[in-house]
This record gives structure tokens, sequence and C-alpha cells, in this order.
């Protein structure tokens, strides 16, 4: 999604987050996909908020509601089922960083997530350091890739989320 209003929303977001929470809490293990997109949802609202009037107490419950399905699948014993939601997480994020420049703040509710489950499992650590790491580089000009190699790697991300999005079953 592009940068919305606050207002515009928050009249949709019980209910998305309602329905991604419910995915979150209740993996289901052949459907690791269907968590990572209520994942990358959540994770994405938060940073929408960030942009908006409208954040901390409904930031506050998105990391809360992360932190406690990630909890959840490591106690467990699915750990790998989280992992695999994690690197799914970490190709949206690199794509839709350098499509929307987030700012200061969106990156550290992504990091503060990471920090929260860092701890979690032996790789889980891993994968929240080089989530983390990717919030943390800048969308510097100096560091950019040539518009060649830019647009290549943005054709190789769209046939790998077309993929990915037409083998998803619907959230209903």
């Amino acid at each position: 999604l592009p940068p919305l209003y606050g207002k515009f929303i928050y009249k949709f977001m019980q209910r998305i987050v309602e329905k991604a929470e419910k995915v979150l809490l209740n993996p289901v293990e052949d459907r690791v996909e269907d968590w990572s997109l209520a994942l990358e949802t959540v994770v994405k609202m938060g940073i929408q908020l960030l942009d908006s009037e409208m954040r901390l107490d409904l930031v506050k419950n998105l990391l809360s509601v992360l932190e406690k399905s990630a909890i959840e699948l490591v106690k467990n014993g699915t750990e790998q089922f989280l992992l695999r939601g994690l690197d799914n997480l970490e190709m949206f994020l690199s794509r839709d960083k350098n499509l929307y420049n987030y700012n200061e703040l969106q990156c550290n509710f992504v990091s503060t997530f990471m920090y929260k489950i860092r701890e979690l499992g032996t790789h889980t650590k891993e994968a929240a350091k080089k989530i983390n790491r990717l919030m943390k580089s800048s969308n510097n000009p100096q560091q950019e890739q040539q518009p060649q190699e830019k647009e290549d790697h943005g054709a190789k991300l769209e046939r790998q989320w077309f993929d990915r999005l037409k083998d998803l079953s619907p959230l209903g």
C-alpha cells in the first residue's frame, strides 16, 4: 500500500488486525504463506500508522500481537515456521523500504519487533539481525544501485511476488 492517512487505515484496521491476529496466533504448518502474509500485513500496518497522526496505542498493540505470535511459534517447537515467515518479511521489507523511503520511526518499528524476538530461538537471532541491518541501512543516493541494476532487481522481486501471491489462498 502507498502511504495513507491514519483515519482511512483506522476504518479497516480493527477488522484487518483481528483476521491477521487469528492467523498469526493459530498457525497451520502447511500454510506458512498465510502466516507470512499476516505477519507482513501487521508490520506494514504499524509502518503506515507511524506515518499518521494515530499511532502510539495502536502501534503498541501491533507489536504485542507480533511478539506474542513469534513467542508461541518458538514455544510450540516451530521456530522453522517463524524463520520462513521472517525470510518472507525480509524480502517484502527490502522492496517496500526502497519504494516508500521509510523514515526513522518506521524503521525503528521494525527494529523494535526484531529486538523483541531476537532471543527466542537459535536461528531467530540471525534472521532478526538480518532484518535489523536492512532497516538500519540508509536510502543514501550515493549507495544506490545503478538504474539498470535497480530495474533488474525490481523485475526479479516482482516475479518472485507474483509467483508467491498466485499460490496463496484467500484469508476469508
